[in-house]
């Protein structure tokens, strides 16, 4: 066989598909990973429980949110209208109870 031969040969055979049942097989034989967690990625250590805030801390974070939200400014028109609105219809439905 001639090396032009041999070349020929090694086209032919590139060019042809390979002879499997299901379109795609190639594809599904690849060892691919099916889970997160291994030894090369290892879990999270745990996070320590949380407690329960103390009645100081509580009033510490109020006071702080608060703070912030103070002479808070939208800056939009639509929803100053319908914080307007919302505002008249609560105290319609109140009046009229």
């Amino acid at each position: 066989m001639t090396p032009a031969q041999r070349l020929a040969g090694a086209r032919a055979a590139l060019d042809t598909p390979p002879a499997t049942s299901v379109p795609g097989q190639l594809l599904l034989d690849e060892a691919i990973p099916t889970h997160l967690r291994g030894p090369h990625n290892p879990a999270p250590p745990p996070r320590p429980p949380l407690r329960p805030w103390t009645p100081q801390e509580q009033y510490e974070h109020r006071r702080a949110l608060l703070e912030a939200l103070d002479g808070w400014d939208w800056h939009d028109d639509y929803t100053q209208a319908r914080r307007t609105r919302e505002r008249d219809r609560y105290r319609n439905r109140n009046a009229t109870a």
